[in-house]
């Protein structure tokens, strides 16, 4: 029965982040949201911990952005692009004022609604913000020349940059 209640509660705190999140665009599949922007995809993730319990399911959230123009044919369709898909991630602790990695945790006597609130308070302060920032291509350009500019030209943003320029002059 723990497993259950446990399981229930975690689909709950879900179920009231999806409401909190659907006045900024963002869908609910699963554990996932997404938002499209101009054929990039914004997305949120709730990650359960390999530590979970029947008894005690531990989740962070991670951020993410998919340029759609560079996703790979053979992962899907951008509308159903997933973190590991991302152009850009971050997890979002990172986004702190001080850097902590936060994990929440849901049992079987929490209240689904206190804990959404818990995590909405950081993901609508840092995380939305931050998508928002990066969620089209012109942003993500700028941010990975940024990166790239003073280095070898090596490294995940020199690829997507090159990966980009490719599709733009085949007319993509």
């Amino acid at each position: 029965m723990t497993r259950t209640t446990v399981a229930a509660n975690y689909t709950d705190m879900l179920r009231h982040v999806a409401e909190t999140l659907k006045p900024f665009g963002f869908k609910r599949t699963g554990a996932t949201f997404r938002r499209i922007v101009e054929g990039n995809a914004a997305i949120i993730w709730f990650q359960k911990s390999t530590s979970s319990t029947m008894e005690y399911a531990r989740f962070t959230v991670n951020l993410a952005v998919v340029c759609g123009a560079i996703l790979d044919e053979e992962r899907g369709p951008v509308e159903r692009a997933r973190y590991v898909d991302g152009h850009l991630t971050k997890r979002l602790g990172e986004l702190f004022p001080v850097w902590f990695d936060k994990w929440w945790g849901v049992t079987e006597n929490s209240d689904p609604k206190a804990v959404a609130d818990e995590v909405e308070g950081p993901l609508l302060e840092f995380g939305v913000p931050y998508l928002e920032t990066y969620v089209r291509t012109e942003a993500l350009v700028a941010l990975w020349s940024s990166e790239v500019s003073g280095q070898t030209g090596r490294g995940p943003a020199a690829y997507y940059l090159k990966s980009l320029a490719e599709v733009r002059g085949s007319g993509g």
